[in-house]
């Protein structure tokens, strides 16, 4: 190669980047800037100084952004929809297992989201437990019923209440871990028994449930 040759390559290496190496920065540049801005708009605090959550997923999503709207709008959450947004209620089963070891009563969260699995506690009255049994269509079997019976003798205050949904109530009860499980025994459900249904939803004027003789 000669030396004409060299100069005009010589030129290009000490002189500005061509027009597609800028073009290419330019675009780079300002890519940079774009993911920059997104960034910091992400992070932007909503109301209350917190940063913006992220989007929820899952079963509870429908109940999050219903919270989220709320919030959005500067108003407060009641104490119940606080604590089921800080813990599901039945992700708190091993804690109220430990409590029971323990025999130590809960605090007002724990008291609101171990009503799902069927225990309320309900001091200042009683310092113990009343254990809502949900019964299946309202109905027992002797067999059944006597095995309530049994429980409440044992593990409550020897009597239970039959409620206006058909359900069974045994008070006097104390966070015992080892007692929890005696009502799946004889199929009477304690867990969710406190939670929202179709007959707590239904009118107040139908008539109370009984105890038939058949």
């Amino acid at each position: 190669m000669s030396e004409a040759d060299l100069k005009p390559a010589a030129a290009d290496q000490s002189g500005d980047f061509s027009s597609e190496q800028k073009r290419y920065l330019e675009g780079f540049v300002a890519g940079v800037q774009i993911a920059k801005a997104a960034k910091s708009v992400a992070s932007v605090p909503v109301a209350g100084g917190a940063a913006a959550p992220p989007e929820p997923t899952g079963p509870a999503a429908a109940a999050f952004k219903a919270q989220n709207r709320v919030l959005a709008a500067g108003k407060k959450l009641s104490d119940q929809e606080k604590f089921k947004r800080e813990e599901h209620p039945f992700d708190s089963y091993e804690r109220l297992k430990e409590f029971g070891a323990r025999n130590e009563y809960p605090r007002p969260p724990d008291n609101f989201r171990w009503r799902f699995f069927g225990l309320f506690y309900v001091a200042p009255n009683q310092n113990s437990y009343m254990c809502r049994l949900r019964i299946p269509n309202g109905i027992l079997k002797a067999a059944q019923f006597a095995g309530v019976a049994d429980l409440a003798e044992r593990y409550g205050g020897g009597y239970a209440h039959v409620t206006t949904r058909a359900n069974l109530q045994i008070r006097e009860k104390p966070i015992t871990p080892s007692r929890w499980s005696r009502p799946f025994r004889i199929s009477a459900c304690a867990r969710a028994a406190p939670a929202p249904t179709i007959s707590a939803m239904s009118p107040a004027r139908r008539p109370p449930a009984s105890i038939r003789r058949s």
